[in-house]
């Protein structure tokens, strides 16, 4: 009776070692996707959106203390 339960014990911790290795081989898939669509998101988005990483000078408002672009109005009401 030993001898089936060794057995059946054996095939059960295979079968689970065989499990996670699938099931991690599936998720590092699945990040490898995620990723690669972010970046395409991330590239389409700066595409589309005409910035090239220009750097924009920003002052602070006399009145309110926010920081805007220079040249631009602040809409503070104070």
């Amino acid at each position: 009776m030993s001898l089936i339960f060794k057995f059946l014990l054996t095939a059960l911790v295979v079968l689970i070692v065989w499990w996670v290795v699938r099931f991690r081989g599936r998720m590092s898939g699945l990040k490898a996707a995620f990723k690669a669509a972010q970046k395409a998101a991330a590239t389409e988005a700066a595409r589309t959106t005409g910035t090239k990483g220009i750097p924009v000078t920003l002052v602070a408002c006399p009145k309110c203390g926010t920081f805007i672009a220079a040249g631009t109005a602040c809409t503070c009401t104070k």
